[in-house]
C-alpha cells in the first residue's frame, strides 16, 4: 500500500515539473503588457535630486555675508592691503554664485563675457527664481 501511495506521488511530480516545463507559458494579458511597460517607463525616467533646503540656506546666507563683506571693503578706503581683500572677497563671492546657480537650475550663462557682467547675469537669474541674499 505504501509502495503504491510512493509511486503516485512521485509521479504526481514529475508530471508537475515537466508539465511546467514543456507547456510555453501563456501570452500575457493587455493590461499585463501595459503593467511592464509603464513600469519600465518609470525605471527609466531620470528624476533629479529635490535640492537640499538647508544647503540652498547656507548658500543664501554665505552670500549675504560677502555682500556685506565687499560693500565694507569698498566703503573702508583706509584698509591695509585692500585690493587683496577685495580680489578674495570677489572670488569667494563669485564662487558661492557659481553653486547657488547650480543649486537653483540656472544654466546659459556665457563665460565668455566679462566676470562683472557675469556676476550681474547671474544675480539676476538667481533673483528671478527668487532668491535673495
Amino acid at each position: 500500500m505504501l509502495a503504491w501511495l510512493l509511486i503516485c506521488a512521485l509521479a504526481a511530480t514529475a508530471g508537475a515539473l515537466f508539465g511546467r516545463v514543456l507547456v510555453p507559458p501563456a501570452r500575457p494579458s493587455a493590461v499585463q503588457r501595459a503593467w511592464s511597460a509603464g513600469r519600465a517607463w518609470r525605471a527609466r525616467r531620470v528624476r533629479r535630486p529635490e535640492p537640499d533646503p538647508f544647503a540652498t540656506l547656507r548658500v543664501q546666507l554665505r552670500l549675504a555675508e560677502l555682500h556685506r563683506e565687499l560693500d565694507s571693503l569698498l566703503a573702508d578706503t583706509g584698509r591695509y592691503a585692500r585690493a587683496h581683500h577685495l580680489r578674495a572677497a570677489q572670488s569667494a563671492y563669485e564662487d558661492q554664485l557659481a553653486l547657488a546657480c547650480r543649486l537653483a537650475g540656472v544654466e546659459g550663462l556665457d563665460d565668455d563675457t566679462s566676470p562683472a557682467v557675469h556676476r550681474l547675469l547671474a544675480e539676476n537669474a538667481l533673483r528671478a527664481r527668487g532668491w535673495t541674499w
